[in-house]
């Protein structure tokens, strides 16, 4: 069972969600542990890092920009999980929408329902802050994430990404 609390507040002229999770329950340890899911600190860099290095091989290297929203699932001062949310405009359309990046959860704690919570929060926001939809793009390979996407609602849309790298 988990039990949560959250407050309204703005974050760079955007409104956020502090959700605290007061009970969190590892069935495999059977002990319970407080989760928090907020917005990245740069006190959590190093162990952000170790996450990011577990899962795509990369680390942290600049700040999170004005138009993006980067947040942390935190159980006893570890991120256990990850995602970040950049603010795009659809100028045609007259649409905000968020593009997801960088999903992941450490592999300890996965199967644990933190990637979903993550979710269950940026849903709210997009309530709060009247975002038209989300998109994200992802590997054929993650197939666990692609079943979470799924079940979240995303649908696949036809189409391919082009990326050219210049730097």
């Amino acid at each position: 069972m988990i039990f949560f609390l959250f407050f309204l507040f703005s974050y760079r002229s955007i409104k956020i969600l502090d959700f605290i999770w007061f009970f969190w329950y590892d069935s495999s340890t059977k002990v319970g542990m407080i989760m928090e899911i907020k917005c990245y600190e740069d006190k959590y860099l190093n162990s952000l890092n170790v996450l990011l290095e577990e899962a795509f091989h990369v680390s942290k290297q600049g700040n999170t920009s004005s138009c993006d929203i980067e947040l942390i699932a935190v159980i006893e001062e570890e991120v256990v999980g990850h995602l970040l949310l950049r603010l795009c405009n659809d100028p045609i359309r007259n649409q905000k929408f968020y593009f997801v990046e960088y999903v992941c959860v450490k592999n300890a704690y996965k199967n644990q329902g933190i990637a979903s919570k993550l979710f269950d929060y940026v849903f709210q926001l997009c309530k709060i802050n009247h975002i038209s939809y989300l998109e994200l793009t992802s590997n054929p390979s993650r197939v666990a994430a692609h079943h979470l996407y799924h079940k979240l609602g995303f649908q696949i849309r036809e189409t391919t990404v082009f990326r050219k790298e210049i730097l």
